[in-house]
C-alpha cells in the first residue's frame, strides 16, 4: 500500500509539473499582456512556488517512508524481545520440569520397587504406599500447574460466574487446614481470622472455585515459607469491589523483586532457598484474578513478611 501511495504522488506531481509548465505561459502571457518585467516577476514566483510543492512532495514521500521504516524496526525489536522471552520461558520451564517432575516420579517408582521385594513387611509396604500417593499428587499438581498457565494464556480459563457467600467460602478454607491435619500446628504457626465469620453474610458475583484457588495458592505459600509468627486472613469491601487479603511474618519480598515474582517460573531469593516450587502458583493466581475483572496485589517488607491481596468487584463479569 506504502510503494503504491508513493507511485500515485509521483505521477500526480508529474501529470501537475507537465500541465504547469505547459499551460503556466500562455497564461501569464494572457494577464500581463505585454510587461516584460510583470512577467518575468511571476515567471520566478511561478518557479518558486514549483520548487515549494516539489519540496512539501519530497518530505511527505520521506516522512512516510521513514514511518514505514521506524514501525518495521519497532516491530522486528518487540519480535525479537517476544522471541527471547520465550525462549527463556521454555528454558527456564525445561529446567524446572527437569528438576520438578523426575523428583515424583523417582519417588514413586522407587517405593515402587520396594512394595514388589518379598522381605518387604506389611507396615513398610502401607508406609511406601503413602509415600507413592504423595508423590503421585505433587505429580498431579506440577501437570495441572502446567495446564492451567497454558489455559491462563491462551484466554481459555473457564469461569463460572455465581452468587459467593465471602464467609462461607473463608470458613471452609480454614477447616480445610485446620480439621484433619492441622498445619498450623505442626509448624507451631497462629492462625489470626480477622473478620467475623459467624456474622451476616458478604456476598459478591464471581466464581467461588476459582478465589478458592487462588487463596489455597496463598495459604500454601505462607505455610510453606513461614517458620514462625502467625498468618492472618481477612477482608475488606465497598458496594464496589471485595479485598481478600492473606498475610504472614515470612521473610519477605525484596522491592525490587515484587514485581517478577508474578511471572511464570520466577521465585524469590528466600523461596530458592527452601528447594519448594514450580513457579507458577502466584503467575496462575494472578491470571486467575485477572480472569475474574480483578488484580492480585503484594505488599511486603523483607524481614516482617507479606501480604497478597485478591481484589475482585462485587458484581463480576467475565472479561472477552
Amino acid at each position: 500500500m506504502k510503494r503504491f501511495f508513493a507511485l500515485k504522488i509521483a505521477v500526480a506531481y508529474f501529470i501537475l509539473g507537465f500541465l504547469w509548465i505547459l499551460t503556466s505561459d500562455h497564461i501569464l502571457a494572457f494577464v500581463v499582456s505585454d510587461d516584460i518585467a510583470m512577467h518575468t516577476k511571476l515567471q520566478n514566483y511561478k518557479g518558486w512556488f514549483y520548487i515549494a510543492i516539489t519540496a512539501v512532495m519530497l518530505y511527505l514521500l520521506i516522512r512516510g517512508e521513514l514511518r514505514r521504516r521506524n514501525k518495521l524496526l519497532e516491530d522486528l525489536k518487540k519480535s525479537k524481545i517476544k522471541a527471547e522471552e520465550s525462549d527463556r520461558l521454555k528454558t527456564a520451564f525445561l529446567s524446572n520440569m527437569s528438576h520438578e517432575i523426575r523428583t515424583p516420579l523417582n519417588g514413586i517408582m522407587g517405593f515402587g520397587n520396594l512394595i514388589g521385594e518379598e522381605q518387604t513387611s506389611a507396615d513398610e509396604r502401607k508406609l511406601y504406599a503413602s509415600h507413592i500417593n504423595m508423590n503421585g499428587k505433587k505429580l498431579l499438581k506440577i501437570i495441572n500447574d502446567i495446564m492451567e498457565i497454558s489455559r491462563i494464556q491462551e484466554k481459555q480459563l473457564e469461569i463460572n460466574i455465581q452468587q459467593v457467600e465471602l464467609n462461607q467460602l473463608l470458613d471452609n478454607l480454614i477447616k480445610a487446614y485446620t480439621i484433619n491435619k492441622n498445619q498450623f500446628r505442626q509448624k507451631g504457626l497462629e492462625l489470626r481470622i480477622l473478620n467475623d465469620l459467624d456474622s451476616e453474610p458478604v456476598y459478591l458475583e464471581s466464581d467461588p472455585a476459582r478465589i478458592m484457588q487462588v487463596l489455597v495458592n496463598l495459604m500454601d505459600n505462607a505455610l510453606k515459607y513461614t517458620e514462625k509468627g502467625w498468618i492472618a486472613i481477612g477482608y475488606e469491601f465497598d458496594k464496589q469491589e471485595m479485598r481478600i487479603f492473606i498475610e504472614d511474618t515470612g521473610p519477605g519480598i525484596e522491592e525490587s523483586r515484587q514485581t517478577n515474582i508474578f511471572e511464570r517460573f520466577k521465585q524469590t531469593s528466600n523461596h530458592k532457598d527452601t528447594g519448594a516450587g514450580f513457579g507458577l502458583g502466584l503467575s496462575i493466581s494472578k491470571g486467575i484474578a485477572e480472569a475474574l475483572n480483578g488484580q492480585l496485589l503484594l505488599e511486603s517488607t523483607p524481614g516482617k513478611g507479606s501480604r497478597f491481596i485478591m481484589v475482585l468487584p462485587r458484581n463480576s463479569v467475565r472479561s472477552n
